[in-house]
């Protein structure tokens, strides 16, 4: 299985999305991973 290492940007992307209340499938697809 592949790993890779998020980027600054999308931790950022996470951070606003868990503080906008949204769910983690939507987070993922915000920055184009899978949940």
């Amino acid at each position: 299985m592949f790993y890779s290492e998020l980027s600054v940007e999308e931790r950022a992307t996470i951070q606003i999305g868990h503080a906008q209340g949204f769910s983690l499938r939507r987070i993922a697809c915000l920055i184009n991973r899978s949940p």
